[in-house]
């Protein structure tokens, strides 16, 4: 059987699992080749518990996610953060599959799913590849499982003059390697990034024009403060030659920047900028 859901509706984040205690049963010969037994939504704050997948073998698979994202009425860049705990697979080949636009981050509260508690598994992107990370095999579809102290976060990047920047390729680069990512027109403008937190990257386009606006969103609020932890993002992005000035802001208010070449610190305040002219 496959289940799903495409949109949910206004949810807030809370503790009661849109599936419970639920069984899914790919076949009853086992011949359950290229089905999903359950997709997740195009929103946020998902989560599923208690559920027990039998019999998907082959191109099948117990779990993916971002249903019907690639179509023309419900496009969707992803990124969403499920949450699953409780699983229990029986004769499951592949536990997860990703699909376009492949920026699932799944949350295994318990470690059923990745035998990781409180871990993550999400598309493989080697900029995201530290050393609490480690990319997987065919069950969890060639696929990154970080553990808690790498928790991915989903950072939406828009918003960006001038339109010369428009669907080229962000080219991403950490400690961990580079990567890169598209530009997609729904459900914004722009690109969508699945980054660890707390981490630096450098950010920028395969393209020899200078940006001169941006926009970051990072995350949902309701998931940095359920973590606890002292969350941070560290970002910089190339230019070549833009000589204007630029202005960083922080929830509408102006952000002063400062010149030098130390990229600001953990415990500066959010928002906080260096302009290194050299």
């Amino acid at each position: 059987v496959g289940t799903f859901w495409i949109k949910l509706e206004k949810e807030d984040f809370l503790w009661d699992p849109h599936y419970l205690n639920g069984l899914f049963v790919g076949s009853l010969d086992g011949s359950a080749t290229g089905r999903i037994g359950l997709w997740g939504p195009q929103d946020e704050f998902y989560y599923g518990s208690g559920l027990t997948f039998v019999n998907y073998t082959g191109s099948a698979s117990a779990l993916a996610g971002c249903n019907n994202c690639a179509s023309f009425e419900h496009k969707n860049q992803g990124g969403q953060t499920y949450r699953y705990d409780r699983l229990k697979f029986v004769n499951v080949d592949r536990r997860y599959r990703w699909m376009w636009p492949y920026k699932d981050i799944v949350w295994d509260l318990d470690g059923t799913l990745t035998g990781t508690p409180n871990g993550t598994v999400t598309p493989y992107y080697a900029f995201n590849e530290f050393p609490g990370c480690s990319k997987q095999g065919f069950l969890y579809d060639n696929g990154l499982i970080c553990n808690a102290s790498y928790f991915p976060r989903r950072l939406q990047v828009y918003g960006v003059e001038p339109e010369e920047l428009d669907f080229q390729d962000m080219v991403i680069t950490s400690t961990a390697g580079n990567d890169t990512i598209p530009m997609e027109d729904k459900e914004f403008y722009g690109w969508l990034v699945p980054i660890v937190h707390s981490q630096y990257y450098k950010m920028g386009w395969d393209s020899d024009t200078d940006f001169q606006e941006i926009t970051l969103r990072y995350s949902e609020p309701e998931l940095v403060n359920y973590s606890g932890w002292n969350e941070w993002l560290g970002a910089s992005f190339t230019y070549i030659d833009y000589r204007e000035h630029f202005l960083v802001t922080n929830d509408g208010r102006e952000m002063p920047m400062s010149l030098g070449t130390n990229l600001p610190s953990p415990n500066d305040p959010i928002g906080s900028s260096v302009l290194d002219e050299k």
